[in-house]
């Protein structure tokens, strides 16, 4: 069970919490000092507010036991690839971003995996807190490595959108095919090779915007 509190008090054996109900929760010292996937920063101080989870309920006492990792919602056995989550970015470096999606440790989308444009740092292209999905393409159980990636699946979907619009795509294929043509042909014609490469490029823009386009609707 998910709670809000606020830090009351700290002890040598950890912290007390005042929940948001008025009871009191135990943060044990351990979850004080170590640092947790998905937890970065400072441990936390006297007056500070945290997000905590029950983690055990001592009936006869009423001692209530709290933690503040997030239980685990998806499990190492569960995940496979070519699996799709969302998730939300918790931390972004230079060659990449990770993307917490529920598992005991956040998965890593590269650099290479955020898009098919050259970036020479991952917060080009996202910031941390953002929401993405990714699709899985490796896990590691042995090392508990997860591996995902956003252009991958941007591909497919691109991929499917132009699949449904097949006699279009069939058609700006024919004018390309025949711009490229004209282009061959009047090779000796440096300005009329030069407008059919206009009209090459032209094509496959518009193709390009009008599938987009789609995707987004």
């Amino acid at each position: 069970m998910e709670l809000q509190g606020r830090i009351k008090k700290l002890e040598l054996f950890g912290a007390l919490v005042e929940l948001a109900d008025g009871r009191e929760g135990l943060l044990h010292l351990s979850q004080l000092e170590r640092s947790a996937p998905g937890r970065s920063g400072p441990p936390p101080k006297i007056g500070d507010a945290v997000t905590v989870w029950v983690s055990k309920v001592n009936a006869a006492g009423g001692a209530i036991f709290l933690t503040l990792d997030k239980p685990v919602e998806v499990e190492w056995r569960d995940l496979a690839e070519g699996q799709v989550w969302r998730g939300k970015v918790v931390r972004v470096e230079q060659f990449g971003v990770f993307l917490d999606i529920g598992a005991e440790k956040p998965g890593l989308i590269h650099v290479r995996e955020l898009t098919a444009d050259r970036v020479e740092h991952a917060n080009e292209v996202v910031k941390e807190g953002a929401e993405l999905e990714a699709k899985v393409i490796g896990v590691d159980r042995r090392r508990r490595r997860l591996d995902l990636s956003v252009r991958a699946l941007e591909a497919e979907m691109i991929q499917a959108v132009a699949t449904d619009e097949l006699p279009a795509v069939t058609a700006m294929g024919m004018l390309l095919g025949a711009a490229m043509a004209n282009a061959e042909a009047g090779a000796r014609g440096g300005k009329r090779e030069r407008r059919a490469k206009k009209g090459v490029d032209a094509a496959r823009e518009d193709l390009l915007q009008r599938t987009l386009a789609k995707h987004r609707t």
